[in-house]
């Protein structure tokens, strides 16, 4: 529902609003898994299923900020400071993609950057600067701007937008757009898979 509350709200998008008007191409969305099981294997298997499906629509957030503090005669002193958090791609209208995150988040930011893909997994395994990897396309490790669209502090949710004319194709073909359930389904005891950027 929060997902929802931020798409409807804050984006003005509902949940089965995708529409890209004057685009060539779409982003694809993931399915919805069927977690029921009656056995603990058939518990880890769903879950596998639940991650696969869902990681295509996980990003890495980069942030930075400008903190100040002051020394003991009361004289300011700034520095800037980076934090790394989670996001999902909840939502693409008008060449645009947009991302549901927390407010928290964004809500003190100078910049805000989004990874998407390997490029995430890669910076939160340490190897974005691995030898290794240095024949890997130049845009796998690429992080793109992002504008924040819409905040709510109650709530602690936030939009973030994306321009998708900046992705790389490499990026557009690996990343999907998140299918949202409706937690009035759940009920208490249900299992919850959590699931972000390592970092964040």
């Amino acid at each position: 529902q929060g997902v929802n509350f931020a798409t409807e709200n804050l984006l003005s998008v509902s949940k089965t609003d995708n529409s890209s008007s004057n685009e060539s191409s779409t982003i694809s969305k993931t399915s919805l898994v069927n977690t029921n099981s009656s056995t603990s294997s058939d518990s880890s298997s769903s879950i596998a299923k639940v991650a696969k499906q869902v990681l295509p629509s996980v990003v890495a957030i980069d942030v930075t900020e400008e903190q100040v503090s002051y020394d003991f005669f009361r004289q300011s002193q700034s520095s800037e400071s980076t934090g790394t958090a989670s996001g999902i791609i909840v939502a693409e209208k008008n060449n645009k993609l947009y991302i549901a995150t927390n407010n928290h988040v964004v809500a003190d930011a100078k910049t805000v950057k989004v990874r998407f893909g390997d490029a995430a997994k890669e910076k939160s395994q340490g190897l974005s600067s691995n030898s290794q990897n240095s024949d890997k396309d130049s845009n796998s490790t690429d992080s793109y701007e992002a504008k924040v669209k819409g905040t709510d502090s109650v709530s602690d949710l936030a939009i973030i937008e994306v321009e998708k004319s900046n992705l790389s194709d490499q990026v557009k073909n690996n990343i999907k757009i998140a299918t949202i359930g409706n937690s009035d389904d759940l009920e208490v005891g249900d299992e919850v898979i959590a699931i972000g950027n390592a970092l964040g």
